[in-house]
């Protein structure tokens, strides 16, 4: 357990290190998952999760120094995904995957995927391409 900064708020944020977890860290331009902990009687908002060499780190709500204590009191933690932000976020990382057979079908198999960003709200998917797509081009990938 670690200090974090603050949310735009001012309000602390602590990272934890945990060894398992059920939520997605971020990762390949997919954001991690939100949710919360329980902790004892508390319930923490989960930032974010993010995946580290150490392992998964949720980013939650709280001061670390009262989160240990808190841990130390109630050692068993249960955690929930938020799982409609959740299922959003998958119907967005499958979009990828279908905009990018559209792409390629449309445009030709030297369409590359050059990144993206998928969250619950929107994707982004940038290619690689020779030449502007036409708005002709444009209307076919859409009518798929």
């Amino acid at each position: 357990m670690r200090p974090a900064g603050q949310d735009q708020d001012g309000n602390p944020l602590s990272q934890i290190l945990v060894d398992s977890t059920p939520f997605y860290g971020t990762s390949g331009g997919q954001v991690g998952d939100g949710g919360t902990l329980e902790i004892g009687p508390d319930t923490l908002r989960v930032q974010a999760c993010e995946k580290s060499s150490e392992g998964n780190v949720l980013v939650v709500a709280g001061a670390a120094d009262q989160l240990c204590a808190d841990l130390r009191a109630h050692p068993v933690v249960r955690m929930r995904v938020d799982a409609d932000a959740r299922r959003e976020t998958m119907r967005h990382h499958t979009a990828t995957h279908l905009l990018h057979a559209t792409l390629r079908e449309i445009l030709g198999d030297h369409v590359e995927q050059a990144g993206s960003e998928v969250t619950p709200e929107h994707l982004r998917f940038d290619f690689l391409h020779d030449k502007a797509v036409t708005p002709e081009e444009l209307a076919r990938i859409e009518a798929i």
